[in-house]
């Protein structure tokens, strides 16, 4: 029996470590990224880089667009190049530090 102790004790052990490197995994990332919402002006569309300038609250905010960004008007898909100066959009993103990565782009106007 007394090795069915130590075994039971070992994985035991060997659980609780796993767990606290899952939790400490997830407790990093979610202090790196958080999901933000932007709404504002377009200031500038740099579309050779695929990203756009928004003004609001009094701030430009820079989002860079990759393959995974959604942009719609009315609920239906558009592309990129329908993003232009001046044009109301919101803005959901996942802030990265400073940096803004796009989730999904919905033209307002």
């Amino acid at each position: 029996m007394k090795n069915a102790t130590k075994i039971s004790s070992k994985t035991l052990s060997r659980v609780l470590s796993l767990s606290l490197v899952v939790l400490s995994l997830s407790a990093a990332t979610s202090a790196f990224a958080k999901v933000v919402t932007v709404e504002g002006t377009i200031d500038k569309v740099v579309p050779e880089k695929t990203e756009i300038y928004v003004l609001a609250d009094g701030k430009k905010h820079e989002f860079y667009f990759s393959e995974k960004t959604e942009i719609v008007k009315a609920g239906q898909p558009v592309a990129f190049d329908t993003l232009k100066k001046a044009g109301k959009v919101k803005v959901t993103a996942d802030k990265v530090g400073k940096r803004y990565d796009p989730l999904k782009v919905e033209l307002l106007d």
